[in-house]
């Protein structure tokens, strides 16, 4: 019987079941052989309170207690301006220290001052680390403060619960140009992400 690793985040009240009396949803983050996160999810568990003949169900699950710090690693949204820096020492410190699955760049136009934070020449970058990089121009921001005001709001929106998504399976970095995550559009994308999540910001500098 094949057997499967999941890092256990959360279970829900117990719920009346006709089947089996009691059952309780339960989430969590599916692990490779290298425990590594692929994919957040969920199951029912069957409870053994009505008579201790009810046996769970989890035969090909491996359970593990989930540290609070456990769960900012898998889980949480990170911001990182490159300001100016001219290498990628820090940003690929970053990426493997937090096992970053996706880069979302959320610059209104994905240029820099250096050629070398050009959208193209970092996703070069982020795909020869095995990591994922998107442009989203519909998190840019129009206001040029660290307020934002996105081109248009009904594709910004779009764009959040897209990138989600994404972040439901992994670690989700947002970059921009500037070095400071005080002064910069980021940390409200960031916050809107992590609200719709319920999962920790973390700005990285």
């Amino acid at each position: 019987m094949e057997r499967r690793k999941i890092l256990i985040a959360t279970k829900t009240y117990p719920s009346i079941s006709t089947k089996y009396q009691e059952t309780v949803c339960t989430a969590g983050v599916l692990l490779d052989d290298d425990e590594k996160s692929v994919q957040w999810i969920d199951y029912w568990d069957i409870l053994p309170t009505i008579t201790k003949n009810v046996i769970l169900k989890l035969d090909w699950f491996q359970e593990f207690k989930m540290k609070i710090k456990d769960i900012a690693k898998i889980r949480c949204i990170l911001t990182f301006g490159y300001g100016n820096r001219k290498d990628y020492d820090a940003f690929l410190e970053y990426l493997l220290k937090f096992n970053v699955e996706c880069v979302v760049d959320v610059r209104m136009v994905p240029r820099a001052w250096s050629r070398k934070w050009y959208g193209d020449k970092i996703k070069i970058f982020c795909e020869l680390n095995n990591i994922e990089y998107i442009s989203k121009t519909a998190l840019g921001n129009t206001s040029g403060k660290e307020n934002w005001i996105p081109i248009n709001q009904e594709e910004a929106d779009k764009a959040l619960h897209e990138i989600a998504q994404i972040a439901q399976m992994g670690n989700v970095l947002l970059l921009c140009a500037e070095m400071n995550p005080n002064r910069c559009h980021r940390k409200e994308v960031a916050d809107c992400l992590g609200n719709l999540l319920s999962i920790p910001v973390k700005h990285l500098e």
